[in-house]
């Protein structure tokens, strides 16, 4: 291996380390870790820890994002395309976001995933999700305004809706 090929690998490995990114990392993945790090984006043993970011990329690599924690001004999350699992906890205190549309790749939502999410007016789920843990959308909060829960499955594909919301969310079906 060359000098610089040692470089790249070391390189990749500390972007593995700081971001939770398994697997292969091409350049432009590598510039992207970069550019989260840069803007604070820090990661550490639960998730993605940064207070004041407005707009998140989830960087490629990354199958379960479990945490935005506090991220009190975050406003819009761009998933890529390898998040399969929103994991607990993930959106917590996040009270500036408004709207969260998973991509067709989640599969997986777990508990408590928008707690303390105030803002937070409606949640388009994808018929990727095969699994939604009864208390996934708990606000714990009593100042809440989740109004919409939009579904691209039937109702009945997945108990318990709807999953911990207040009651008063309307949860739509086959949209």
């Amino acid at each position: 291996m060359s000098g610089l090929d040692t470089k790249l690998t070391d390189l990749a490995n500390a972007i593995r380390t700081k971001t939770g990114v398994t697997g292969p990392l091409s350049l432009d993945d590598m510039v992207v870790a970069i550019e989260n790090y840069k803007n604070q984006v820090i990661a550490s043993d639960t998730g993605f820890i940064q207070r004041d970011i407005v707009n998140f990329i989830v960087p490629d690599g990354i199958t379960k994002l479990v945490g935005l924690y506090d991220c009190r001004a975050l406003k819009s999350v761009v998933f890529s395309s390898s998040v399969t699992t929103i994991g607990s906890s993930c959106f917590l205190g996040c009270t500036a976001i408004e709207s969260i549309v998973f991509p067709n790749t989640i599969t997986t939502i777990e508990h408590g995933v928008i707690q303390s999410c105030r803002s937070l007016r409606s949640i388009k789920i994808p018929s990727s999700v095969t699994s939604i843990n009864p208390y996934a959308f708990l606000l714990n909060s009593t100042h809440y305004s989740l109004s919409d829960i939009y579904c691209e499955f039937p109702e009945g594909a997945i108990p318990d809706a709807p999953w911990g919301a207040p009651e008063s969310t309307i949860v739509h079906y086959n949209v």
